[in-house]
């Protein structure tokens, strides 16, 4: 009797390993803009140190989170969000999101960009 109690707890932890990513992946925190990243994607790192010495610090109601996609739920998030834009293209990363606009990669237009999201952000708080 004892081994089958070692086996359903075996199973009860692999079990557990391998729905933890999803289930995290559900519990996101609200955000005005979410920022879809790679550990190796050189872009995602300039995008985010934009973001950290030019936007944290100006707009601190903003709400950014950044998202990495290594995980398979945090993937299929951000596909899921490619979805809701009809994005007609491979998504790469950095890919940032607004409930209303999204930027795909980070070229000399994105900073210019993520301003305007970031202003239609600000009039829709001040809205409310």
């Amino acid at each position: 009797m004892k081994k089958h109690w070692e086996i359903y707890l075996i199973v009860l932890i692999a079990l557990a390993g391998l729905f933890a990513p999803t289930v995290a992946g559900l519990f996101t925190p609200k955000a005005d803009i979410v920022v879809y990243t790679q550990k190796t994607c050189g872009w995602c790192k300039r995008a985010m140190a934009y973001i950290d010495e030019n936007v944290r610090p100006s707009e601190p109601n903003i709400k950014i989170v950044e998202i990495d996609i290594g995980a398979q739920a945090n993937f299929k998030k951000m596909t899921a969000d490619a979805r809701k834009f009809k994005v007609e293209r491979e998504v790469g990363t950095p890919f940032i999101v607004s409930t209303d606009d999204y930027i795909i990669g980070w070229t000399d237009d994105a900073p210019a960009k993520l301003h305007r999201i970031i202003t239609k952000i600000k009039v829709q708080k001040a809205k409310k």
